[in-house]
């Protein structure tokens, strides 16, 4: 299985498929996403990203042919799960 456009994780690449260094925008994205999205599809973002993560299926500089590395990719991604999951828990307490 290969993740193409408009899978969740690729939304979030999007902005940064570009950047050799996608971690200095983390918070903005995650921000972004945060304001223009529903809590429930935030949830969902997340737990993609986390599940990609976790257990990895693919190379993500693959999904939209990123120019950052691999692992660069990997970090800017947990980096704007855990921005979004504390903008989640925040919104809910």
């Amino acid at each position: 299985m290969c993740f193409r456009w408009l899978h969740p994780i690729s939304l979030v690449l999007y902005p940064v498929i570009f950047e050799v260094d996608p971690g200095q925008h983390c918070e903005r994205i995650a921000d972004m996403f945060a304001k223009h999205e529903s809590i429930e599809r935030i949830k969902l973002i997340v737990q993609e990203i986390k599940l990609e993560l976790d257990d990895p299926t693919q190379q993500i500089r693959d999904i939209l042919k990123c120019h950052a590395s691999e692992e660069d990719l990997r970090k800017y991604l947990l980096c704007v799960a855990d921005r979004l999951d504390k903008i989640t828990r925040s919104s809910r307490g």
